[in-house]
């Protein structure tokens, strides 16, 4: 289908059949969190479509497999096959300088895994719709048609033989333009390389091989098995003559000469006129995510401040700051905040680690930094360094909260500003598990936990050990699932007005006391190990299943 100024979504093109693969130009939040009944678009169609467009969640296959951008996943829903694709988010910060070369080099990444399950799928149809286009494309939109041709070329070459030679024999590759008001931009493009590649085709006939029959613009096809070729479609490339292969290796692709890329450079013989291309730019996906990763770095608010403060980890006596290559990366930095923290716990000198062993009771620690933001939820990890159940049947309380103002505080802190007690009782906004088992504190009331919550039983804080992992995860729609050693063991779902939290800043709270005597942060801010996010995909799957037998949700993958 696709979506007209006047009319709304028509259909252009007979339905797909099962001998054909359709390429979904999915958004990760979508694929990770949201799930296909709030996509809308080009994306919401193709779900239509598949009859998924109600479900709360994707497959868990599809779950793991995207993770980030530029990942790519081939899916089978009944009789069709779908590839899930993620491309750039040009809108983002990490793009803002990206010229168009870097941004075509970035594309075709996405582009290339696109190809590669392709290529798995076995099939030789392929209806494509573009990447990062709509809303994602920034301010590449008005280019995005020319940045789309050459991604795709350069994705093609990157391929192994292999790969190539399937693509090669495709009976067509159909490039779909859901936005009627995007088609005309496509079609040029695709106009501009079909001339080079069969010069000899007047321009009225290039168009017709533009616009065709239905919506979707060829990219190329082989000729028709079936006696003689078909004249509405591209003369492939491995069918021209040699000069002819010399003339498409170089097309100009942009405004001005020059500023194009290489295009179409398919394996064997390169162009006679100069040697084989130098991609030097970017080579790899890992290539790209450092350099995106190093630009962030850089711009961030955080990373300008770090040229002018002493950070934690340079230590108490450092008289300004110095660079620290051994330092924790910024965004996966957790610290405890010196000045929330009860009396009673006693910090390391990079705030890292929070004890009260030497008091005789102890009490709350909050973190300097808010939890990250990530498409799955907020994660952060403590280590145990210290603990003693001689003496205690309880321990460690362990949650999130929202930062109040100090004056909420007044009733409890000394002259000089210094406060004792536990964040479940002087923090009116926090949600917290643990203590003696069984229960949580959530915002100041206790709420007793169901066995469904605690399918493995009854997590007591008292059992841990020295050397065990505890991990928090936070989801957008409020639950709460806590990992020991990557092994879930709290589910607490619908916490009472955490779903309303996830636009704001919250907290990592500790409540220090019983068996538990010191922790660590582990700089893991938001980066939660592979186990556990498919822990937490089998998690929503189940919670899906449970949709669908309640009769919530009336269909089903």
């Amino acid at each position: 289908s696709q979506l007209t100024s006047g009319s709304g979504e028509q259909f252009r093109a007979p339905k797909p059949d099962a001998e054909l693969v359709i390429v979904d130009p999915a958004g990760l939040n979508y694929i990770q969190v949201d799930g296909p009944r709030h996509a809308g678009g080009a994306s919401g169609a193709i779900y239509r479509f598949l009859g998924i467009h109600e479900h709360d969640c994707f497959p868990l296959d599809v779950i793991v497999s995207i993770q980030s951008e530029l990942d790519a996943k081939l899916y089978t829903y009944g009789d069709v096959q779908v590839i899930h694709a993620v491309g750039p988010d040009f809108r983002s910060e990490a793009y803002a300088d990206m010229d168009e070369v870097a941004a075509i080099e970035t594309l075709s990444l996405a582009y290339y895994n696109v190809l590669q399950e392709y290529a798995s799928s076995g099939m030789f149809r392929m209806r494509l719709l573009p990447l990062s286009g709509g809303i994602f494309s920034g301010r590449f939109a008005k280019k995005l048609p020319g940045l789309t041709i050459g991604a795709l070329a350069q994705a093609f070459t990157r391929l192994d033989a292999a790969c190539q030679r399937h693509v090669m024999k495709s009976v067509s590759i159909e490039l779909c333009i859901f936005l009627e008001d995007e088609f005309a931009g496509f079609s040029g493009a695709l106009q501009r390389v079909q001339q080079v590649l069969s010069p000899q085709a007047s321009p009225s006939a290039a168009g017709a091989a533009a616009e065709g029959a239905t919506s979707p613009a060829s990219l190329g096809s082989r000729p028709s098995s079936a006696g003689g070729s078909d004249p509405q479609r591209a003369v492939a490339f491995e069918d021209l003559p040699p000069e002819q292969q010399a003339l498409a290796l170089d097309p100009v692709i942009g405004e001005r000469p020059g500023t194009g890329v290489s295009m179409l450079r398919i394996g064997q013989p390169y162009s006679p006129r100069k040697p084989p291309p130098d991609i030097s730019v970017m080579s790899s996906m890992e290539t790209v995510k450092a350099l995106v990763k190093q630009k962030q770095k850089q711009s961030s608010p955080r990373a300008v401040r770090k040229k002018q403060e002493i950070m934690p980890w340079h230590g108490w006596d450092a008289k300004a700051p110095v660079e620290d290559e051994d330092a924790p990366e910024d965004k996966t930095a957790l610290h405890f905040d010196d000045a929330w923290k009860a009396k009673t716990v006693k910090l390391s000198p990079d705030r890292i680690s929070a004890s009260w062993a030497k008091f005789p009771y102890g009490g709350m620690a909050m973190s300097l930094e808010p939890i990250r933001k990530q498409v799955i939820g907020r994660y952060f990890e403590i280590l145990i360094d210290e603990s003693d159940s001689s003496r205690w049947n309880d321990g460690l309380g362990i949650g999130v909260a929202i930062k109040p103002s100090k004056d909420a505080l007044r009733y409890h802190t000394n002259h000089v500003g210094v406060f004792e007690g536990f964040a479940c009782e002087l923090l009116e906004k926090s949600w917290l598990l643990g203590y003696d088992g069984g229960r949580g504190k959530f915002c100041g009331q206790t709420r007793y936990l169901t066995g469904g919550e605690m399918r493995n039983g009854i997590w007591r804080p008292r059992d841990l050990r020295p050397g065990d992992l505890v991990g928090l995860l936070i989801t957008p729609d409020g639950h709460m699932l806590l990992f020991v050693n990557e092994e879930l063991r709290v589910m607490a779902q619908h916490c009472e007005g955490l779903e309303k939290t996830w636009n704001r800043s919250i907290f990592a709270v500790l409540d220090l006391d019983g068996c538990t005597k010191s922790v660590h942060f582990l700089q893991t801010n938001g980066m939660p190990s592979r186990k556990v996010q498919l822990l937490h995909a089998e998690y929503r799957e189940a919670e899906h299943n449970a949709k669908v037998a309640d009769g919530v949700i009336t269909k089903d993958w």
